[in-house]
């Protein structure tokens, strides 16, 4: 049996302080959204020796491996928001 146990607590007087980064967070995700429905097709039917994730995440983040990517400009935008923040669960 597995047990999951969460815990919140409310910050209060404080919570202006993440705006900005909702904001941020949010544009990162709605650039993500339309690089998706653009590359739809090729995501749908890429017959994947990886995961669709990363897929495309290669279509945005430049690596040494990775050099040439049709949208570069997330990491110009958001350069403080690398792939490697986002943790799989498949282990």
């Amino acid at each position: 049996m597995r047990i999951f146990s969460t815990y919140s607590a409310k910050i209060k007087n404080y919570n202006h302080i993440f705006k900005k980064t909702v904001s941020v967070y949010r544009e990162a995700v709605d650039f993500m959204i339309q690089v998706c429905l653009q590359k739809w097709e090729d995501i749908r039917k890429e017959d994947y020796l990886c995961s669709p994730v990363i897929y495309v995440e290669r279509l945005c983040h430049r690596t040494k491996q990775n050099p040439e990517v049709p949208y570069e400009s997330f990491d110009r935008k958001f350069y403080k928001l690398p792939s490697y923040l986002r943790k799989e669960c498949d282990q």
